[in-house]
């Protein structure tokens, strides 16, 4: 603060999950949600636009660039939720760091279904199988819901801040 810098000194929070403690079955949530008519998947390289193109739509920029940059990776750490062919839901893992879970939404027309729980414990079981002991969700929110579907545990609480260089470089 001394130096120049602001904060809006709200905390930001990351989850630590111990994913070989995690109750990561999904087979009664998948089968409820296909009875509705709602299948989820790994994303398919034609899923990735859509899934951007979603969460532009109902979340932000930054979280299209996220889920686009999935497409750069093998497999694609993507897993959507779609109903006649439309995402109405979509986690990512890796994108923002190894084993780091996140951006994931759903669409808010589609929630209190369990399609994020869903979506959660899929990347968390492939962050598990490929060897990982610990998942990180960055940014973690709502913290209930992540304690109560995989366990998570506050790990790490943060401010953000920022400074204007504008007009400081001769």
């Amino acid at each position: 603060l001394n130096r120049g810098y602001q904060t809006d000194r709200v905390s930001r929070v990351d989850m630590a999950v111990d994913l070989s403690a995690a109750d990561l079955d999904t087979s009664d949530a998948e089968t409820r949600l296909k009875d509705r008519g709602i299948v989820i998947r790994r994303a398919q390289p034609s899923d990735v636009e859509a899934a951007a193109h979603m969460a532009l739509a109902h979340f932000s920029d930054a979280w299209r660039y996220e889920v686009a940059d999935a497409i750069h990776y093998a497999p694609i750490p993507l897993f959507i939720a779609l109903q006649e062919g439309r995402v109405l839901g979509f986690a990512a893992y890796d994108v923002t760091g190894p084993a780091r879970f996140g951006p994931t939404g759903t669409d808010p027309a589609h929630r209190e279904q369990g399609i994020g729980g869903v979506l959660l414990k899929l990347c968390m079981r492939d962050i598990r199988d490929r060897g990982d002991r610990v998942a990180e969700i960055g940014w973690a929110g709502p913290l209930g819901f992540y304690a109560r579907a995989v366990g998570a545990r506050i790990s790490r609480a943060y401010w953000c801040f920022s400074k204007s260089v504008a007009g400081s470089v001769p």
